[in-house]
């Protein structure tokens, strides 16, 4: 499995979960990108990664629009998805949802990662010399029909 990366602090974030979780599970983590978070350098990124690894199996994309990068880069090369390889975006967007792309994404649940900050704003504005605050809200997979166990 391979993480397509984006440049941003979340962008950084996600990387370093995946790189954690591949080492955690005893697996070489596979990491490319880290560049804009658009479907061309989805796509470009997924070209290089293919040609790198041809075997893998599962690519996990910054966002959801790097995923529909990866999408065209393995339907130009002829590999079904997710027969072949699997494709998770992240975001959750509306894009993920449309039928025809079935993608499978990790909702980071982008209204309350507001409100949350809304409050620590407020917070920080009431007491300006308080202790930072850091507040991690948990992810959820939302599975879909980009992802399938690796074939055999």
């Amino acid at each position: 499995m391979a993480h397509l990366a984006g440049h941003s602090g979340p962008g950084d974030a996600r990387r370093r979960g995946y790189e954690s979780a591949m080492l955690a599970a005893g697996l070489e983590p596979i990491t490319t990108g880290g560049g804009a978070t658009t479907e061309a350098a989805g796509y470009s990124a997924a070209c290089a990664l293919l040609e790198a690894h041809p075997g893998v199996t599962g690519i996990v994309a910054a966002n959801d629009v790097m995923a529909v990068g990866v999408l065209a880069a393995l339907r130009e090369r002829g590999l079904s998805v997710p027969a072949d390889v699997s494709v998770v975006g992240h975001d959750d967007s509306p894009l993920a949802a449309y039928r025809y792309l079935a993608l499978t994404s990790v909702d980071g649940h982008s209204a309350e990662v507001g409100a949350a900050a809304a409050r620590a704003l407020l917070r920080r504005l009431d007491s300006p010399d308080a202790p930072a605050h850091r507040e991690l809200l948990a992810l959820d997979l939302v599975v879909r029909g980009s992802t399938a166990p690796p074939p055999t």
